[in-house]
C-alpha cells in the first residue's frame, strides 16, 4: 500500500507502536485505559487505531480503520497521559495512514 511506503521512515523507526486513547462520533466517549484493547473496539463498533512516533519524537504516524463504519466517522486520539489531540476522518472502512505533527517532542 503506497500510504505506508511513503511513512517507511517512522514504520522502520526503533519507537514502540502504541494504543492510542480514541474518540469517535459514534459513541463520543474518550476511551481510555482497558478500554483502547480491540475487543473493545469491536464491542462498541469503533476504530481500531495504533500510533507510532518519528525516532526523533517530533513526529505522530496514525494508522486507524474501523470495519464497522458505513458513513463518515470524526475520530481524534491522543497519546495516553498526553492532552494534545489529533483529529481526521474514516470514510466507510477505508484505513487511514497520517502524520501530525507535535507541538513539543515526546519524551
Amino acid at each position: 500500500m503506497w500510504q505506508a511506503s511513503v511513512n517507511k521512515d517512522i514504520i522502520e523507526a526503533a519507537t514502540p507502536w502504541i494504543m492510542p486513547e480514541l474518540w469517535s462520533s459514534g459513541n463520543k466517549v474518550w476511551r481510555t485505559g482497558d478500554e483502547r484493547y480491540p475487543s473493545y473496539a469491536n464491542l462498541y463498533r469503533e476504530p481500531l487505531s495504533r500510533v507510532k512516533l518519528s525516532a526523533d519524537g517530533r513526529t505522530l504516524l496514525v494508522i486507524a480503520a474501523n470495519p464497522w463504519n458505513t458513513g463518515v466517522q470524526q475520530v481524534k486520539v491522543r497519546l495516553p497521559g498526553r492532552g494534545e489531540e489529533f483529529a481526521f476522518e474514516l470514510v466507510a472502512d477505508f484505513p487511514v495512514i497520517r502524520r501530525f505533527p507535535l507541538r513539543s517532542a515526546a519524551p
